[in-house]
């Protein structure tokens, strides 16, 4: 994309209409190319996505308990406030195939409970009609402090990350499964009976030939998040730099009940 940046940033807010209107006046203030689209999230959660040339700009805002922002051009992800309902972490994955036979393998492989269950019902990708697995974990893993986390696999690879320790599992557990690496895993946040995708997880290497060599990027995005635009403006909204909410590929699994109540 050049010198085009795409900022994610989630807002919890009591009065959400209070900051999406500060939104709004804030950037109707910039002269600059950039877009701007504010959507609603779950219950809560307000997403701002915007794009710009040559920089970053958020406008300031007031009556927000939470905010986590995560610029992709300067790779950085900052939080502001606390929140018990959204953060910088994940506790799903979606995985493209059927994966479920390999339940005990994984949990053997890393210290943590796993739920896998397999399921049809999720938007398909260029019009297969192929399944998905989820993975479940029990305890959130936070991401990278970076925003760009990069993992490369190796034989004396000793990283303190947890999120390299369930990596390194599913490249270990399938290596033959081409499926797994032909796209990114989705990975989210499963949080108050709510589904929120979050972020991605791309693997490097080809199945067939890999030997423990090959590299791993993790980083958050709102580009999967389920969302409801209630704003969209700026001289490049319409541009090949900022997809349509019709053109976003978008993950909603609302329906699955989660396997610890």
């Amino acid at each position: 994309m050049g010198d085009w940046a795409i900022t994610y940033k989630w807002i919890e807010s009591k009065n959400r209409y209070s900051v999406i209107n500060q939104m709004k006046k804030g950037w109707g203030k910039i002269d600059e190319k950039w877009a701007v689209r504010i959507n609603t999230v779950g219950k809560k959660l307000i997403l701002v996505e915007s794009l710009l040339k040559y920089g970053y700009y958020m406008p300031s805002i007031e009556n927000a308990e939470y905010e986590l922002a995560h610029e992709f051009a300067y790779l950085y992800l900052v939080e502001k406030g606390k929140s018990d309902y959204f953060g910088a972490k994940w506790n799903f994955i979606i995985c493209p195939g059927n994966i479920t036979g390999y339940l005990k393998e994984l949990e053997q492989l890393i210290d943590v409970k796993l739920q896998l269950f397999h399921f049809e019902d999720i938007p398909k990708q260029d019009g297969e009609k192929k399944g998905q697995t989820i993975i479940c974990l029990k305890d959130p893993v936070p991401y990278p402090k970076n925003a760009w986390g990069e993992f490369y696999f190796d034989e004396n690879t000793n990283q303190e990350d947890a999120w390299t320790d369930i990596i390194q599992a599913l490249a270990l557990m399938q290596p033959n499964n081409f499926d797994l690496w032909k796209r990114p895993l989705i990975l989210g946040l499963y949080t108050f009976n709510e589904w929120i995708p979050n972020g991605k997880l791309r693997l490097y290497f080809h199945p067939k030939t890999w030997h423990r060599d090959g590299e791993a990027i993790i980083n958050m995005t709102g580009e999967y998040t389920p969302r409801t635009p209630v704003f969209i403006d700026g001289p490049y909204s319409h541009s090949i730099y900022f997809d349509t909410i019709e053109e976003c590929e978008i993950y909603d699994i609302s329906n699955l009940k989660w396997p610890w109540g």
